[in-house]
């Protein structure tokens, strides 16, 4: 049996539920990754980029409705903010990196 950990940070699960730190984790861990390579520059920020379908492949246990509904409450909470450069959707945290 493979073991696949994933990590959440406890304040932030206590702000956006455990779902949405798990998923702000895992975009974060991207961005990181991104400005540490200087790729994904737009607009004064490091953006990282998925699809639902993408998301999946890294959460099995979330449908792709969940997933969906996560990035829609976090955006709407003013915690990710999205943009759309070289025709693909683009994702950035906002306030919490």
């Amino acid at each position: 049996m493979s073991t696949k950990l994933n990590y959440f940070d406890v304040d932030e699960a206590v702000l956006f539920g455990v779902n949405g730190s798990v998923i702000l984790n895992h975009i974060r861990s991207w961005i990181f990754k991104n400005k540490s390579s200087n790729r994904n520059f737009h607009d004064g920020h490091y953006w990282t980029y998925n699809s639902i379908a993408g998301f999946k492949q890294y959460y099995p246990y979330f449908s792709e409705k969940q997933i969906s509904t996560i990035l829609i409450k976090l955006e709407k909470e003013g915690i990710l903010i999205s943009g759309n450069y070289t025709n693909c959707i683009l994702t950035e945290l906002s306030g919490i990196v």
